[in-house]
């Protein structure tokens, strides 16, 4: 299981070794928020000129969320976490609060962090496998599940492993705890603290990483 990490504490990102994190997330992690991706071209290559500016613009979507979206290179991001509870077609995702039942069941899913809505608005949904690899579709349409490769785009683009982590993170203690050292968000992507749901340790754990599925049913951390 392979995930890219960036800590409160620096701006590098990382990716940690793939046997270890594979137990993590078999032992503990059953859910992880959610992003949509646009690629604006159809190059493959992943060595990208760093001229181009970024583009913002906005996307409404189910339950009349409307999304900021930001052009980093060829692909555009959703800027922020998406927190829809239908799917494309509009079949509800059921609801699972309780945290037994959540680990327990195999059908699609999503729950709030902490299961406070407060939470919903700024940091969005947790999602689990099901929904997020359900053929219905949790983002617009024109828009899917990034892959491994469309985040090693954008870290390469954002300057490397060493470095990507500042840019796409948001400045300030608001959502990060203290130092989130590094963080200017100089590619507009916005990167809030959300990590993967850990049952009931999730409480110690907002503001230190933030992370989301990737379609290769790996996570993404930030």
């Amino acid at each position: 299981m392979l995930k890219l990490y960036l800590s409160a504490c620096d701006n590098t990102s990382r990716k940690v070794s793939l046997y270890l994190r594979f137990l993590f997330m078999i032992m503990y992690v059953h859910a992880g928020r959610m992003i949509c991706a646009q690629t604006t071209s159809k190059t493959s290559d992943l060595s990208l000129s760093r001229s181009s500016s970024n583009t913002f613009s906005t996307v409404k979507y189910i339950d009349n969320n409307i999304y900021l979206t930001v052009q980093i290179g060829d692909q555009t991001w959703f800027a922020q976490n998406l927190r829809v509870s239908r799917f494309r077609d509009g079949n509800a995702i059921n609801h699972v609060a309780d945290s037994i039942q959540w680990f327990k069941t195999k059908e699609h899913a999503w729950r709030n962090f902490q299961n406070k809505a407060v939470y919903d608005s700024a940091f969005g949904k947790f999602y689990n496998w099901a929904a997020v690899s359900d053929p219905r579709g949790l983002c617009p349409a024109g828009w899917h599940v990034p892959s491994l490769r469309e985040y090693d785009k954008l870290i390469l683009f954002s300057g490397g492993y060493k470095h990507a982590g500042g840019k796409l993170k948001t400045r300030g203690s608001r959502y990060w705890k203290i130092p989130n050292s590094g963080a200017t968000n100089t590619n507009g992507f916005s990167a809030l603290c959300g990590e993967s749901f850990l049952g009931s340790y999730d409480e110690l754990t907002l503001g230190l990483t933030a992370e989301w599925w990737t379609s290769n049913r790996s996570m993404m951390i930030i």
